[in-house]
């Protein structure tokens, strides 16, 4: 085990006693309600190292010394050179050093690398060790949109297509096939409000039947009679899986596959297609109702032979509450499997299957540890996983949780059929008998009562059954898909206006709007951003933004763009506009050439101006009838006045931003040394033999490869990694395996040339090939620049309500120039661009400040301009809810009352809360009852007592309800609280703040306990 520092320094920890184990830290969160429902927000994970090490006793100090010297130090952690995992970048988590005797001693040690979201290609090896076949697996699906669904028998037609020109009543329901889903109209008199937007007058009831199979939920089936079949694009399909089937068989068809299993109660699954580009078919038969309640399509990848005794167990999501007398209530709620597992797998496929397990960790998949039984075949996240690293097999051990089971089994009729019988939508009409299923709030039910009746709708959510119905498949929720940008076509609203593809000319001179206007061809609805360059103020008038309409209402005048920016032509002051009108306080200076965005995210019109916001948002949705309306459609307009003004790079997205771009593929920069310690160098010198690379610029460097002559270690396995070079302008194709050592068209070593250098690389052992040639990468042609950001990720805490925790003051961050290890400092100047979501961004120098992320994230690009190149990175703004509020101060009290002082950050919203309980004491009859009172007051500057309010409690008594001479003493305790809100002073200063409870009615006298509080709301 050693460790190399960021100045290249390697530090020998000792020999490795017990196998490494690696697994990660996933940042994606997954939260299970109560009721079983789960949501996922994928973020990034960590990976993990955990080894231990024997090393010399003598070498105890030096050893502990130096790993405390690296506590908050990032640095390369390396347990060995075969596994991508086993070399993590990150930080140690904790260190023990066992001294066991006078010559030896052991150190463990526990690493977490630093956050990442990537995960290397696979190489496809089946991971089980050789001459075996995985039987622990994993079934990857890939989403099923309208182009992966050719065809289905289930129509769409739960309820009418949803239209513009209706009107809804409360209640009313309706489908849209843009989203497949169900949607109910919240109050009466909805006319024109499209169902997915965010009107608020819409309720998502969950996915059409069509659709439901496809909604990667458990909980929501698709229903027909007699069969479900549908038809699927398939792109290297090698598996298909059913779970929650309801029916007598299903059978998958292919080209050149067809094959019928046996519906049963646990999953269905088809691993064996034979990589189907094609279109496939699946159909699920049976007599009366057939459902499917979930359908995956994707591949199969194994995990490694299952060892014995996997378990397998239940989550149950019911409420079960006791009471004081023994009374037990029961609410029954959905409930989701678990299992755990571990599996032997060959070494060199750690890397393989630690990549495919971290890749879906946001992702729902089906995971089988036995194909035979059920109970350890599971749809759901893994939980944890870890693999022990061996010299030639490893173990992983891994525990899964299932997704809720939202029904129970469906009862059985004569001969083992499930009976069922659909019957379309609820009526109150219709006489039900048992064994019918409806269709109710989205969710289908079936009836179970032993006595038809009419008049007995199914129980509302979260209920799952009474006396008449139970739940056979829950409504799912989920959020639509958005669109990304658009194309777009400017049009010159005047004869002397001239358009290009993304730019705007204005040539009339005149001071008088009117002259010079441009609109696009397209409107959107839904969501617009608008994004242009403006030239200089020299005597111009602009204003441009998004506008409704056909482009040439009301003309070229300067209310004719309905969201508008406007920059003063005399000093340079910019403003946002609503239909010509100023909107809030006017926005920045800017007298030189800028930049502006004007945005709708479908509520609010947000105006940028040189990335940062120049307006509150403002709420258009509160504001109309209907923004989604189509005479409510969002174009770009421009119009012009002045010194020939000109529009540059226009950018015009809708229905959202698009998606973001994929991330280039790094150029490695490498160094080169004779002997592989001292004496780096960039360029390639012919006695070279030891290569190094970085990824950051030259920042950072990993271990020393030799890439030049490698073999096999003598009396080991003999296996060895080889580097082959070639050199070409554009990038090569990788070298053909098994073609040569090194292959045809490459060098062991750096060939002369001018065109740019690619390396490639695979393992060997003699010379046999072990592994595929890795694609080729570029290791020359970059003159190592590098930009910069600390910090590049910043957690914005705020409380559960959004509000900004007192720990959240702004942001700041520096960017700077560098060139391997060297700052750049002269000639180099710095900017801002790609502004979204970030608040109040602006630049002075190298140092950047902002107030915050607007919605739950938010990013910008910082960028470096040196010698006419430019040089950009990317920063991350994440609010971090932790769903808790501040509490600052508590104090417990009895009888009178209690107060505590603390410092409270200056101005802000704060709640004093108190409450108590009393009751009568000794054996005395008689009432009480107390009242609270709440005080603060400026302990710093000795400032007055200030009332908030009061609150009176219940009375407590204690009383003969019997007769003097045979008493029956019944007692009841009181209760008081109060709870009221004020504000800090500023600047922050030291709060005192009392709770008071006094009697104002003491017949009899009272014990009182009590605890109060100070909260930070805001």
């Amino acid at each position: 085990m050693k460790v190399v520092t960021d100045s290249n320094e390697t530090i020998d920890l000792g020999v490795t006693e017990t196998s490494a184990t690696i697994s990660i830290t996933d940042y994606s969160r997954r939260v299970t309600d109560d009721f079983g429902v789960t949501t996922v927000v994928p973020r990034k994970f960590a990976r993990r190292l955990s080894i231990r090490m024997r090393l010399e006793t003598s070498a105890v100090d030096a050893v502990h010394r130096r790993l405390a010297g690296l506590r908050a130090v990032p640095a390369n952690w390396i347990a060995g050179e075969s596994l991508a995992w086993l070399a993590v970048r990150g930080f140690f988590k904790d260190f023990e050093i066992d001294v066991a005797d006078a010559r030896s001693s052991f150190c463990t040690l526990s690493v977490e690398g630093l956050a990442e979201s990537e995960t290397v290609a696979d190489n496809g090896i089946e991971p089980a060790p050789a001459g075996s076949t995985s039987s622990l697996r994993l079934l990857q699906p890939v989403a099923v949109t309208g182009s992966t669904l050719v065809s289905s028998n289930v129509p769409e037609n739960d309820y009418p297509a949803w239209s513009s020109a209706n009107t809804y009543g409360k209640g009313a329901r309706v489908i849209l096939a843009s989203t497949h889903r169900v949607y109910e109209s919240a109050d009466a008199g909805n006319v024109g409000n499209d169902p997915s937007g965010a009107s608020g007058r819409w309720i998502d009831i969950g996915p059409t039947n069509r659709w439901a199979m496809f909604d990667e939920a458990l909980g929501t089936s698709t229903i027909a009679s007699g069969s479900v079949s549908v038809v699927l694009n398939g792109s290297a399909t090698t598996a298909i899986a059913l779970v929650d089937v309801t029916g007598a068989s299903v059978r998958v068809q292919a080209s050149g596959y067809d094959r019928t299993q046996a519906a049963g109660a646990g999953a269905i699954v088809f691993a064996d297609l034979p990589s189907v580009t094609g279109q496939i078919t699946v159909t699920t038969t049976g007599s009366g109702a057939v459902a499917v309640g979930t359908l995956l399509i994707g591949r199969v990848v194994g995990l490694g032979i299952t060892e014995a005794s996997p378990t397998a167990g239940i989550t149950d999501y019911s409420r079960k509450v006791v009471d004081d007398f023994g009374e037990v209530s029961v609410v029954q709620r959905a409930w989701a499997k678990r299992m755990s597992a571990r599996a032997l797998l060959r070494t060199e496929a750690v890397d393989q299957v630690a990549n495919w397990i971290a890749s879906v960790r946001a992702r729902p998949c089906l995971w089988i540890a036995d194909s035979a039984l059920d109970a350890v075949t599971i749809y759901g996240f893994f939980k944890d996983f870890s693999i022990e690293v061996g010299e030639r097999v490893s173990k992983l051990s891994l525990s899964v949780e299932g997704l809720s089971k939202a029904a129970p089994a469906a009862a059985t009729g004569p001969g083992g059929s499930t009976g069922l019988t659909p019957r379309g939508n609820y009526d109150s009409s219709v006489v039900y008998s048992e064994g019918d299923v409806v269709l109710y709030q989205g969710s289908s039910w079936y009836f179970i009562a032993e006595t038809p009746s009419s008049g007995h709708a199914p129980p509302a959510a979260p209920a799952t059954e009474d006396a008449y119905w139970r739940i056979l498949a829950r409504a799912g929720t989920g959020e639509p898909g958005k669109d990304g940008a658009s194309a777009f076509t400017l049009v010159p609203n005047t004869g002397t206006t001239y358009v290009t593809a993304n730019s705007v000319d204005g040539t009339s001179g005149s001071p008088v709007f009117g002259s010079d206007a441009a609109y696009t061809a397209e409107a959107f609805n839904g969501g617009a951003v608008l994004s242009f360059s403006f030239p200089p103020a020299h005597g111009d008038y602009i204003i441009a933004g998004l506008t409704q309409g056909n482009g040439i209402d009301r003309g070229n005048s300067s209310d004719s763009v309905t969201f508008g920016f406007y920059r003063n032509p005399d000093n340079g002051e910019t403003r946002a506009l609503i239909n010509g009108a100023q909107y809030g306080a006017s926005g920045p200076t800017v007298t030189g050439r800028g930049s502006a965005r004007i945005q709708f995210d479908g509520r609010y019109i947000r105006w940028y101006v040189n990335g940062a916001m120049i307006a509150q948002p403002y709420d258009w949705m509160g504001s109309t009838s209907d923004p989604y309306a189509p005479q409510h459609a969002l174009r770009a307009k421009f119009v012009l006045a002045g010194n020939t003004p000109r529009f540059e790079q226009i950018s015009l997205a809708a229905a959202g931003a698009a998606g973001a771009d994929g991330a280039d593929a790094p150029l490695l920069r490498v160094q080169w040394s004779i002997d592989g310690v001292s004496n780096w160098h960039d360029n390639y010198m012919g006695a070279d033999v030891f290569q190094r690379q970085s990824t950051d610029g030259g920042l950072t460097w990993g271990p020393a490869y030799r890439v030049i002559g490698e073999s096999g270690t003598v009396g080991q396995d003999g296996s060895f990694t080889s580097f082959v070079f070639r050199r070409s302008a554009t990038i090569p194709a990788a070298p053909a395996d098994n073609s040569g050592n090194p292959p045809a068209g490459w060098t062991d070593g750096p060939p002369a040339g001018t065109d740019f250098l690619w390396q490639s690389k695979a393992t060997f052992r003699g010379a046999t090939q072990l592994t595929s040639w890795t694609t080729p990468a570029r290791i020359s042609g970059d003159d190592g620049f590098g930009v910069k950001v600390t910090p590049d990720n910043f957690q914005q805490a705020v409380f559960s309500t959004g509000a900004n925790k007192p720990s959240w003051t702004g942001g700041q961050g520096t960017i700077t120039l560098n060139k391997g290890g060297q700052i750049i400092t002269s000639g180099v100047t710095y900017s801002l661009s790609a502004v979204d979501g970030v608040a109040n961004l602006s630049l002075s120098g190298n140092v950047f400040t902002f107030s915050g992320a607007i919605g739950d994230s938010g990013t910008f690009v910082a960028r470096a301009h040196y010698n006419g190149q430019t040089y950009e990175a990317r920063v991350t703004v994440q609010k971090v809810y932790d769903g808790e509020p501040a509490f600052k101060g508590s104090v417990g009290f009895g009888s009178g009352g209690g107060s505590a002082s603390l410092v409270v950050p200056a101005g802000r919203q704060c709640v004093i809360s108190g409450s108590a309980q009393y009751s009568i004491t000794g054996s005395g009859l008689g009432n009480n009852q107390q009242r609270m009172s709440v005080y603060w007051s400026n302990k710093t500057d000795g400032g007055p007592l200030n009332f908030l309010g009061s609150a009176d409690g219940t009375v407590a008594y204690r009383r003969n309800v019997g007769t003097p001479s045979d008493p029956v003493i019944e007692a009841q305790a009181g209760t008081v609280s109060a709870s009221f809100p004020f504000t800090a002073p500023s600047p922050s200063k030291e709060i005192t703040y009392t709770i008071v409870v006094e009697p104002i009615v003491a017949q009899a006298p009272a014990s009182v306990i009590g605890s109060g509080g100070l909260e930070v709301r805001s």
